[in-house]
């Protein structure tokens, strides 16, 4: 199957301001069944600098400089994507003793995942829930790490609230209900209280009985040994297929948003944008 994706961001600001170099993040993640086939960034006003590279947690990301003062800036993002099904499960955790949250990682692993296991909350009833779940699913990693998405799923209202950072996973879990950004943060926080390394993911989430216009979507990985970073979304209580897009993974929401920059001058800015994602396609290929 093909999926296109059109993806367009404008800013819009009542004087002419100055920007500072603005990070941009739309080139998707391939692999696990993904294939990038074909990526074109327009920008207008035309950068006098440009740079595309990968950041510190290795995602693509595209750098653009501006010396003139600027009124618009517009950002479209056309992708086609090849995707082959892909079981979300087709791994075995290894070594087997890995298979027990309390002896998941190696003291390498430990160091190299440090910033993914940073605890989120000191939120006492979450931290009590975590170690409930642990106990229920006898400590084993994937009875854990699928119950606790689907507990999210299951008590936590899904709300759109299309502007804002994520909310704290104490408000998230106390209010119970958020955006899909809110809930992902939650979960990444119950992984990482049960000392499992998680992060948050930002991309596009394709259903073909709703094909169109589209939202930014977010959820959480999870990286298991001999399985590597495995998606969960809380929305559904689901481990995430090649239906999922990744755009951006990290440590810390904030750096999977589309655009991260300032500006300087005397005004406010007004933000528009348009997601569309279509399928041209036949039946999906399946790998084993």
């Amino acid at each position: 199957m093909q999926i296109k994706i059109h993806h367009e961001i404008l800013y819009s600001y009542q004087v002419p301001v100055v920007l500072d170099p603005q990070v941009l993040r739309f080139y998707p993640r391939a692999g696990g069944g993904v294939l990038v086939t074909r990526f074109n960034l327009d920008i207008h006003p035309s950068p006098d600098g440009y740079y595309q590279g990968l950041d510190i947690e290795g995602n693509i990301i595209h750098e653009v400089y501006f010396s003139k003062h600027i009124e618009k800036l517009d950002i479209k993002a056309d992708t086609m994507l090849d995707i082959v099904d892909k079981s979300p499960f087709s791994f075995i955790i290894y070594p087997f003793e890995a298979n027990n949250i309390s002896s998941i990682y190696t003291e390498e692993e430990k160091i190299l995942l440090a910033s993914y296991k940073k605890i989120l909350t000191t939120d006492q009833d979450i931290k009590k829930h975590v170690a409930q779940t642990i106990k229920k699913s006898s400590g084993q990693v994937m009875p854990f790490i699928v119950s606790t998405a689907v507990w999210v799923q299951r008590n936590l209202k899904q709300v759109r609230r299309e502007e804002g950072t994520p909310l704290s996973p104490e408000k998230t879990f106390r209010g119970r209900e958020g955006a899909c950004r809110d809930l992902a943060v939650l979960l990444m926080a119950m992984y990482r209280e049960a000392g499992l390394a998680a992060r948050f993911v930002s991309g596009y989430c394709f259903d073909e009985q709703h094909e169109g216009i589209f939202e930014l979507h977010a959820w959480t990985e999870v990286y298991i040994p001999n399985g590597g970073w495995v998606g969960f979304d809380p929305t559904s209580g689901l481990a995430v297929t090649n239906r999922y897009v990744v755009v951006a993974a990290s440590a810390v929401p904030e750096r999977t948003v589309p655009v991260s920059g300032n500006f300087w001058g005397r005004c406010d800015a007004k933000m528009y944008y348009n997601i569309v994602l279509k399928s041209e396609s036949a039946e999906p290929h399946r790998i084993s």
